[in-house]
């Protein structure tokens, strides 16, 4: 990107200022450049190689050199393939979602999740509703068991329900859970 100090200097009405822009734009273009796969390049019209980004946008490829030694170009390349894969986000969360329901595989959405929208699960998890219940839910069907036999459920429950929230909480899924009858795929 240019630097503010070739923005003060003005030579014959402004022509470096709009080189300038140029530069900036071209940058970002090299930026969503630099995320491409090769394929990606091919079906869009363009060649992998640095020399003919530079000679199609008519800068030196020098330029492209002085770019890539930034200190911030690592993060902005990043940056870049963050924005390249956020424009596919509803598409992955879909196939994510079908595989979840498929096999149980729930790590990979907080996978994908964390690096494209800095999704931060510790964050999500504290602000997550507390379980409730509503008519005909397990503490209905509690009411037909015998008190002592109601006490040993409870505990055995509690143990359960710990033992859920700490697997839940070190990521743990474990798909070797069989679908109840009537219960939706």
């Amino acid at each position: 990107m240019a630097n503010s100090d070739t923005h003060k200097t003005k030579n014959k009405g402004g022509v470096k200022e709009e080189r300038d822009l140029v530069l900036v734009e071209t940058h970002k273009k090299f930026m969503e450049w630099s995320v491409m796969t090769k394929e990606e390049r091919e079906q869009a019209g363009l060649r992998a190689d640095q020399k003919a980004f530079a000679q199609k946008h008519k800068i030196n490829e020098n330029t492209i050199s002085d770019w890539k030694n930034r200190s911030d170009y690592p993060e902005s390349r990043i940056q870049a393939f963050r924005d390249k894969l956020s424009k596919r986000t509803p598409e992955v969360m879909e196939a994510l979602l079908r595989r979840i329901k498929k096999y149980g595989m729930g790590y990979e959405v907080e996978l994908y999740l964390a690096f494209v929208e800095n999704w931060d699960k510790k964050t999500v998890l504290e602000h997550r509703d507390k379980l409730q219940f509503g008519e005909g839910d397990i503490r209905e069907l509690l009411k037909h068991i015998p008190s002592e036999k109601r006490k040993e459920f409870y505990v055995t429950l509690t143990k359960l329900i710990t033992e859920a929230e700490k697997n839940q909480s070190e990521g743990k899924v474990f798909a070797d859970v069989e679908k109840q009858p009537g219960e939706a795929q």
